[in-house]
C-alpha cells in the first residue's frame, strides 16, 4: 500500500514536471486522478488532471498520445467508483476494491 505522503509526492512531481516518464503508467494515472478526486471537486479534479496529462505529453514530445475523451471517462469512471465503493479515503483499501 502506498503510502499518503508518497503519493502527495507522486503528484507533486506529476506537477512539476519532474516525474520520470518510467514512473508513470496505468496505475500512477488512477491514483493521480483518484488524488485529485479526494482533494478537489470534479470540475477541479479534472482541470488539473488534463492539464497535467497534457504538461507532460508535450515534455516527452508526445502530444499526440493525449486523448480527452479517453482521460475525461477515466476521471469520470474512477468519481463514479469512488461513491460506489463508498468513498474510501486511504488509496490501498479503493484500489483493492477496485
Amino acid at each position: 500500500m502506498q503510502s499518503e505522503f508518497n503519493l502527495e509526492a507522486l503528484v507533486k512531481h506529476f506537477e512539476s514536471g519532474t516525474l520520470a516518464p518510467e514512473l508513470f503508467h496505468h496505475q500512477e494515472h488512477v491514483k493521480i486522478a483518484w488524488w485529485y478526486l479526494q482533494n478537489y471537486s470534479l470540475v477541479e479534479s479534472i482541470a488539473r488532471f488534463t492539464s497535467g496529462i497534457k504538461h507532460f505529453a508535450r515534455q516527452q514530445g508526445k502530444e499526440n498520445l493525449y486523448h480527452e475523451t479517453i482521460t475525461l471517462a477515466y476521471v469520470l469512471l474512477i468519481n463514479e467508483r469512488i461513491y460506489k465503493t463508498g468513498n474510501l479515503l486511504v488509496w490501498g483499501e479503493f484500489a483493492n476494491a477496485n
